[in-house]
């Protein structure tokens, strides 16, 4: 088919323009308090998939004693508590991404508190076979791209800029929940 004069040409779907901080959307964003998490500051920390004991902290109490408990996900309504490690030593590797944590100083204090982490496993580098894809895909239920934009800046930065990844701005939900939502995308039918 012909177009007439002065006829622009025929276009698809064309995604309309969706400020990520629009008017409307700052009227709703209410500011958000940070947790209060006591006063009582942290003797340990994860750095790099190890257990560290604060510097800072040992000048202020004496030595550090540590004695880990590893908690890990059993089902959806417990978790497993495995075998306490005493001591844990500043630097050891952590065993699981939440822990247990109990110390005590050389001059009689003590701290308890839950962290987390990422517990590095030691896996074997996999050779690559060139002929097969090599796809992982990251899906965010209840939340949409401009509001992951606004609520996880840095993960959408890293993701885009660091890891050269894809944001399907033009993809939009066919049901409720993970799996009736990625199926169809997947399978490329309804």
């Amino acid at each position: 088919m012909s177009r007439r004069e002065g006829e622009s040409p025929a276009r698809g779907c064309v995604q309309p323009y969706l400020p990520v901080w629009s008017d409307e959307v700052r009227k709703l964003q209410l500011p958000c308090e940070p947790p209060s998490c006591g006063n009582q500051e942290n003797w340990v920390y994860t750095k790099h998939g190890r257990f560290c004991i604060s510097e800072e902290i040992e000048k202020k109490v004496g030595k550090i004693y540590c004695e880990y408990t590893a908690i890990v996900y059993a089902t959806d309504d417990a978790n497993k508590v495995l075998e306490k490690i005493n001591p844990m030593l500043n630097g050891s590797k952590l065993k699981s991404d939440v822990f247990n944590v109990s110390c005590r100083s050389s001059l009689g204090m003590t701290y308890q508190n839950k962290h987390a982490g990422i517990a590095r496993n030691d896996l074997q580098p996999m050779k690559l076979n060139r002929t097969r894809y090599n796809v992982l895909m990251y899906g965010f239920d209840s939340i949409s791209r401009n509001q992951m934009k606004r609520i996880l800046p840095k993960t959408h930065e890293y993701f885009s800029n660091e890891l050269s990844g894809h944001v399907l701005s033009g993809y939009n939900i066919l049901g409720d929940g993970t799996a009736s939502a990625l199926a169809p995308m997947l399978a490329g039918r309804l």
